[in-house]
């Protein structure tokens, strides 16, 4: 026998030689023990006769081995396709010979050191190796110094063919499984007393005329009379006998005589030496593995919501079983699925909505799976019925029963066009609710969070990935509970897309406020006198003025002795109101041409206006006009439509105030007593006047603001001032005009306030989550969180800000914990925010959580909570994939030099592939880390008593699923190894369940 060592590739197949035939007490091999409670019992068939094997010891050394057989691309050049391989004439229509049934006794590539010698199969000398192809080796073209029956090819060359005389095959298993190459019975298991020098031998009856043996084995898995199939692990490899090195001696014999025959036939341009060979014996003309070759013309496509359509063809080759299961993975995310061996197809489902993916397919028969397909083309998940919104263009501040023009945006992610019309077309839902979610959460709620839902149709059909712009007129309802605005789209009498997006809302009490521009107001009178003259008014509050109807908005003029309004009507000396042309919406202007007539008994210094809800009330603004006639007067129209009218505690804020001098009188900006412009927060409305009646309490603030400039009689003045609010709320701001030291004037004007409470609102990033968990699994992670409300969040303190992370059974947040009984969140681990976090900045949070220990987790929910208060009225939950955690790599070893010698160190770089659904770490207290030793034999952790060295390397960065990563290391050899070995580690914790190995070959 010729012994070997496992070579780099197949390539450049390079080994350590060492004699053959040397007697088993020279062996030096590990004796691993025979299977427990096996009892194997020698079986020695009549027919089977002595081998002749003689031994030829040699000296150790190192040499390259050519190929000692051909590829399928070598076989091609040789002889056409569909060719006897006996004499190269063309096939019948099946393209065999009618005798192909072998296959490989292994799965995975390994090296041949030792041929079929066609010249004398039967271990007698005659000094050249005539390999099947036609290659002959000759003893006087140089004999190997380390075997003296391996010849070279070409005189004085390198290139020897093993071994003079042999009659089968070695092939380089180490301690590793051998597989029957074809069904059949076992006539021999244990001992060949005939041909002792074999070992531990199994023999297989085929029944058609052919054997195989199988030598040196180091445990045996049958017994004699045992039934066998194809791809079956039979026996482990190894060093039995008179074996120099583990390895496996492959033989194939005509049953009848037991002669020994080639299952490669012969192949050369001439007729063949040894003329017992009934032709090529292998399925497909080739030496094949016992599993599947790969499927072929792999394709995808999106198959809407989040599944896909895979479709693939058989592969060229079953591994001579029948193919019974297919396995499609889906990159990234590792998503499997499987379908029964006669399909060419699967779909795949729990897809993520606009992650691109590709598939792979691989075939799987009774032996196992076999070779990877290539990737699919790229497929991006899209679901049926999708859109994106962009809601920038819908106002945040409302009134009750306010309607404004809205702007929405959305866009069609789905793969079905939009009808927008027919029996079921897509209409835009625009609604007022109590809380976001969508339609899910008002099916939760009992069909109580939406108080409005108004439906907008669009103005064209929408194809995929095309937008639609609506502008519409949205109505708020008559109650400021709504907290969002969301749009969302529906197939009426269908289904409610299963997105949503909402916009954070305050709805105020109604407010109606006026600015009525005065300039155009005569200032001279006669009694009883009519004046024609034009108004602007606008609509400053968040309320349409009625037009029509029985209680109109108009326009109160009257003359009177004192101004103030409404509150000051006793002073009035008439009273005319004047119709407006049209409705007025928030925010509109009209203009007013009216006939005015003064009071007969003349002396009226004063004319004022103000707007009139008729059977209602007055309006609470009113603009005093003092006229030219009579004694000094001080008197101010104040314009404070820009004022803010929401405030929070304490809180400045800027904004434009014009004043005009309506009075007789220039007013002084500085000076002993300079007019200056009073500010004041108060309780109710009412100017100085109120603030003397009620103690000096309804004032809540008082702020002095100096004129740019003096002001004369008539003219107007604006500019900036800064006004800062109480620290509790108060309903009215209101300004008034005072000359210091003196008095008050007696006109003022108030603005309404909306009451402003504390928004406590939230938005999270998940991008970075991981869908994957398996029980009791602990991951760390960032989320973003952004405060959208108007509140600092405390990270500290008697009740601070805390994220909560809960996994739960389904969506909804606190309210769905609520109404669960407290039974729906499995988990809820609190994460403390690093610190402060301001009205509208975003801080990153890391954090750690642990899956629960069942299998009912379906959403990682996540929702701020005020610790010991009150839980945030918004949540995102995020959808989690079922499956273990699956922790799978693949390892490229091909940069490891073969040659290495002891305590020689070298650096080399592995390529390793994240084929799991874990990302794995580069830091933290258990890191993935590259675990590289030199052994005596491959087997990964599970072999670890092998291992002669064991060095650790850090990843460069994290390796999320699906990635691929280069790592580069100096590994420094050990004497006694065999091979070099690539294994993960997740440190602590486990090794993976795969690993890669490559043979060295150690010189002194």
């Amino acid at each position: 026998m010729r012994a070997h060592i496992v070579a780099v590739s197949a390539a450049a197949v390079i080994a350590i030689l060492i004699p053959a035939e040397a007697s088993a007490t020279a062996a030096t091999r590990p004796s691993p023990p025979m299977a427990a409670g096996r009892v194997v019992t020698p079986s020695q068939p009549g027919n089977i006769r002595s081998e002749h094997i003689v031994f030829r010891p040699g000296t150790r050394a190192s040499h390259p081995i050519m190929s000692q057989e051909p590829t399928p691309a070598d076989l091609k050049a040789r002889r056409p396709l569909n060719a006897s391989p006996m004499t190269g004439a063309p096939l019948a229509a099946t393209g065999t010979s009618g005798l192909e049934f072998l296959t490989r006794p292994y799965v995975t590539w390994h090296s041949i050191n030792s041929v079929f010698d066609h010249c004398n199969p039967d271990y007698s000398i005659d000094n050249k190796v005539c390999r099947f192809d036609g290659t002959v080796a000759q003893r006087s073209n140089g004999v190997d110094p380390s075997f003296s029956s391996g010849y070279a090819v070409t005189p004085g060359g390198g290139d020897y063919l093993y071994y003079d005389g042999h009659n089968g095959w070695d092939y380089g298993l180490a301690y590793e499984n051998v597989l029957a190459a074809a069904d059949g019975s076992v006539t021999l298991a244990g001992a060949d007393s005939v041909n002792p020098c074999f070992g531990q031998t199994i023999i297989v009856d085929h029944h058609n005329g052919f054997s195989t043996r199988y030598a040196h084995l180091s445990q045996i898995y049958v017994s004699p009379g045992q039934s066998v199939t194809r791809g079956q692990i039979i026996a482990q490899s190894g060093n039995t006998g008179c074996s120099s090195g583990p390895h496996l001696h492959f033989g194939v014999y005509a049953t009848g005589s037991w002669t020994a025959i080639d299952p490669w036939g012969w192949q050369g341009t001439g007729s063949d030496p040894w003329p017992s060979d009934p032709g090529n014996l292998w399925l497909t003309d080739y030496g094949q593995y016992p599993i599947p070759s790969a499927p072929l013309n792999v394709t995808a496509q999106n198959a809407g919501g989040t599944s896909a359509a895979v479709s693939w063809s058989a592969p060229g080759f079953n591994g001579g079983t029948n193919i019974n299961i297919y396995q499609i993975v889906a990159s990234p995310g590792g998503i499997t699925a499987t379908a029964p061996g006669g399909s060419t197809n699967a779909t795949m489902v729990g897809l993520t909505a606009g992650t691109t993916y590709s598939f792979t397919v691989t075939a799987g028969n009774a032996v196992g799976y076999g070779a990877v397909s290539a990737a699919s083309n790229p497929v991006t998940i899209t679901p049926n019925w999708a859109a994106s919104y962009n809601v920038s263009g819908v106002a945040r501040a409302w009134a009750v029963n306010q309607t404004q023009t809205v702007t929405v945006k959305v866009t069609n992610t789905g793969i079905q066009t939009w009808p927008a019309g027919g029996a079921n077309p897509v209409h835009l839902s625009v609604h007022f609710a109590s809380a976001a979610g969508g339609w899910p959460n008002q099916q939760a709620s009992g069909y109580q969070s939406w108080l409005t839902d108004g439906r907008y149709a669009l103005p064209s059909d929408v194809a995929p990935g095309a937008t639609a712009s609506l502008t519409i007129p949205v109505t708020a309802p008559s109650t400021t509970a709504p907290k969002v605005v969301e749009a969302e789209m529906v197939k009426e009498g269908q289904l409610w897309f299963g997105d949503w997006s909402p916009a954070a809302i305050n709805i105020d009490p109604p407010e109606w406020g006026a600015y009525i521009d005065a300039a155009t107001v005569p200032r001279n009178w006669s009694a009883g006198q009519t004046q024609v003259f034009g108004l602007l008014v606008k609509n400053t509050g968040s309320q349409t003025w009625p037009a029509g109807g029985s209680t109109p908005v108009h326009l109160g003029v009257h003359f009177t002795t004192a101004a103030g309004g409404w509150p000051s009507s006793g002073a009035w000396q008439t009273d005319q109101r004047y119709a407006l042309a049209s409705d007025a919406p928030p925010g509109g202007s009209a203009i007013l041409v009216i006939a005015v007539t003064a009071p007969g008994g003349g002396g009226t210094p004063i004319v004022e206006l103000q707007m009139v809800k008729e059977q209602q009330f007055w309006f609470d603004t009113h603009t005093a006009v003092a006229l030219s006639a009579g004694p000094a007067v001080w008197a101010a129209s104040i314009d404070l439509k820009a004022a803010p009218r929401t405030w929070s505690a304490n809180q400045s804020q800027t904004f434009p105030v014009t004043i005009t001098n309506i009075g007789n009188q220039v007013w002084p900006a500085a000076g002993g007593n300079p007019v200056h412009l009073g500010l004041h927060f108060a309780s109710s409305i009412g100017g100085w006047p109120n603030e003397q009646a009620s103690g000096m309490t309804a004032w809540r603030t008082d702020q002095r603001v100096n004129l740019p400039s003096d002001v004369p009689p008539g003219t107007s003045v604006t500019w900036n001032v800064t006004a800062t609010a109480p620290s509790v709320a108060a309903p009215v701001l209101e300004a008034e005009m005072v000359k210091e030291q003196q008095f008050w004037f007696s006109d003022w004007t108030p603005v309404s306030l909306a009451a402003t409470p504390s928004v406590w609102a939230s938005s999270f990033d998940l991008a970075s989550i991981p869908q994957n968990w398996s029980a009791g699994q602990t991951q760390t992670f960032t989320v973003n969180v952004t405060n959208n409300g108007n509140q600092t969040w405390p990270a500290s303190g008697s009740n601070p800000v805390h994220l909560g992370v809960h996994f739960a059974a389904s969506a909804g947040g606190w309210p769905n914990e609520t109404r669960s009984g407290f039974s729906a969140w499995l988990t809820d681990a609190r994460i403390t925010l690093a610190a402060d976090v301001p009205a509208g900045a975003t801080a990153p949070v890391t954090v750690t959580v642990t899956a629960p220990a069942g299998s009912n987790a379906y959403v990682l929910e996540f929702q701020m909570v005020k610790e010991q208060q009150f839980w945030f009225s918004n949540w995102t939950s995020r959808s989690l994939l079922s499956g273990p955690a699956l922790w799978a790599a693949a390892y490229d070893v091909s940069s490891v030099p073969w040659a290495w010698t002891a305590g020689q160190a070298q650096t080399l770089s592995i390529r390793l592939t994240n084929y799991g659904n874990q990302t794995w770490t580069a830091g933290g207290a258990n890191p993935v880390r590259l675990g590289l030793h030199f052994a005596t034999a491959s087997g990964g952790s599970a072999n670890s008593t092998t291992w002669v060295s064991d060095q650790r390397f850090s990843l460069p960065a994290d390796v999320p699923p699906g990635t691929s990563v280069t790592v580069p290391v100096t590994v420094t050899a050990v004497s006694g190894s065999l091979v070099l070995e690539a294994e993960l580690v997740k440190e602590q914790q486990f090794w993976f369940g795969d690993w890669a190995s490559a043979a060295v070959g150690l010189g002194p």
